[in-house]
């Protein structure tokens, strides 16, 4: 529960879309190759991407634990994921933009 009230969500969606913290999607397949008209939404922000990643869902660890105790086991086992979704992002808008010229 957001602890909103559910005609209140819509109003702050466009405010973080408007934002560029958070960007929606379409898949055009689903796993049974069904067209589906299905809206997803993922933070856009890199620092956010981040704080929600690692920061927020280890704070208490944080805390209690030598920082680099918790980078050795709940930070660096994550960060190829991470890094990797960043890549990716960056390689589609460099291919939407045709700045990618395939050689053959």
């Amino acid at each position: 529960s957001l602890g909103i009230e559910r005609s209140r969500v819509p109003y702050f969606t466009k405010n973080l879309l408007d934002l560029r913290y958070i960007a929606k999607s379409h898949p055009l397949l689903t796993y049974s190759n069904q067209i589906q008209r299905k809206t997803l939404y993922h933070i856009n922000d890199p620092l956010l991407r981040f704080w929600f990643s690692f920061v927020y869902p280890n704070g208490n660890a944080m805390e209690r634990m030598d920082p680099r105790l918790v980078y050795s086991t709940l930070v660096a086992p994550s960060l190829d994921a991470f890094w990797g979704k960043g890549f990716e992002s960056l390689a589609m808008e460099q291919f939407l933009k045709k700045r990618i010229i395939p050689t053959l």
